[in-house]
């Protein structure tokens, strides 16, 4: 998945299959899986600027090579009310806001 190259409609709708995955089970996936979990902060970690912009740059290709991004994305919606966690994501924080509105009404039977 590739978050630059689909609509924020697209990449809602593709966690709709998970929607009935438990939020322990998808934790766990993110955790045994997970790109970011697995960096070695001492060698692999990027050196973060400070500038959001610039610090998502050096995150997406991690997150892009990720094998749990929708997992990941899934969870972070379930989990955090909305907020968004750190740089990691492939999103900026008004895609993030717009994606998690559109998933509270699909998952509310509102958009589909």
């Amino acid at each position: 998945m590739n978050y630059e190259e689909e609509s924020l409609a697209e990449v809602v709708a593709g966690l709709d299959h998970l929607a009935q995955a438990p939020t322990d089970v998808l934790a766990g996936l993110v955790a045994r899986r997970g790109v970011c979990l697995w960096i070695n902060a001492a060698t692999d970690e990027p050196e973060w600027t400070g500038d959001a912009r610039a610090d998502r740059a050096l995150v997406a290709p991690l997150c892009a090579s990720c094998p749990v991004r929708r997992e990941c994305l899934e969870w972070e919606f379930r989990t955090t009310g909305g907020a968004k966690l750190d740089e990691w994501g492939l999103l900026d924080e008004v895609e993030h806001e717009a994606a998690h509105l559109a998933w509270l009404l699909r998952r509310r039977g509102g958009l589909q």
